[in-house]
């Protein structure tokens, strides 16, 4: 299951990771909502692959900080959800073990799983939120807190803005849809807001996006330095032409800097692939 800051995300998965069935809906808000979303998708995905019973698994990824060893969640802003033992739920729920991961160290996880290749990678999600993961020698770093990859919550600018984390000028503030839509005039979805900034109506909103994503890229690499950066998430996705721009404005950030420019970076950034389940592979693996 990949729980996401709006939707939740379901897919049953055989041994060998191929998707027998699938469910997507409103993830909701709240401890209570977000339970209850989460056992309707499961079981309407477990009666739609024909296997209306236990599942063998079941992997979450979800934002918020993650005790792995509890599966219980805190300080998930965008859900609402201040602390939840959600593996405790759904075991109990659903009679069998459950495994709950960060969404963004699960999608991060997956592309680990799928390309073994790769001794280090990150994936940096613009999303309801702003995180990153980061898989080294096919391990996930979480930091001594769990709190490794929260890089939404540096603090970028004049700090003039309020962050609902209790800080000002929060990075993620200016590159994801919780932050954005405070200034988006009504828009109600991603697609909405990207469709204003490309139009021109909220062309200073595009440019904040664009030198704040930068940010966010030269961050995990300074700080990180993987061998791959995976750039997804829902404000990617939604928003035709958004990888493309953030890329074109990366390489001429990289053109003015002497000590960035000789690194190869340009080379070490990619989109995330579309139609994997990969938090979901990423959840069950670890």
């Amino acid at each position: 299951m990949d729980l996401g800051g709006t939707k939740v995300h379901s897919v049953v998965l055989s041994e060998d990771n191929q998707v027998i069935a699938k469910d997507i809906r409103l993830s909701g808000h709240g401890n209570d909502e977000v339970l209850a979303s989460l056992k309707a998708s499961i079981s309407d995905a477990l009666k739609l692959s024909g296997r209306d019973g236990r599942p063998s698994r079941i992997g979450i990824g979800t934002p918020g900080t993650v005790d792995t060893s509890s599966g219980s969640v805190s300080h998930s802003l965008n859900l609402g959800i201040e602390s939840l033992d959600l593996g405790k739920h759904l075991s109990k729920e659903f009679g069998c073990d459950v495994s709950v991961q960060n969404d963004v160290n699960a999608t991060a996880a997956g592309l680990s799983i799928l390309n073994p290749e790769l001794e280090s990678l990150a994936y940096l999600n613009f999303g309801t939120g702003l995180a990153v993961g980061f898989v080294s020698g096919g391990h996930l770093h979480t930091g001594f807190s769990g709190i490794a990859g929260e890089i939404g919550h540096i603090p970028v600018g004049s700090g003039e803005d309020e962050c609902p984390c209790g800080q000002r000028g929060c990075l993620e503030i200016y590159t994801s849809w919780s932050g954005l839509k405070r200034w988006a005039n009504g828009h109600a979805t991603f697609g909405d807001l990207a469709e204003a900034m490309d139009s021109g109506k909220a062309s200073e909103l595009r440019e904040t996006f664009l030198t704040n994503a930068v940010r966010a890229i030269t961050t995990v690499f300074l700080s990180m330095d993987p061998e791959r950066i995976f750039i997804g998430g829902g404000l990617i996705s939604s928003w035709d032409g958004a990888y493309d721009l953030v890329l074109g404005r990366w390489h001429e950030t990289m053109a003015k800097s002497r000590f960035l420019r000789p690194k190869g970076l340009g080379e070490r950034l990619e989109l995330l692939p579309a139609q994997l389940p990969i938090a979901a592979i990423g959840a069950l693996g670890e």
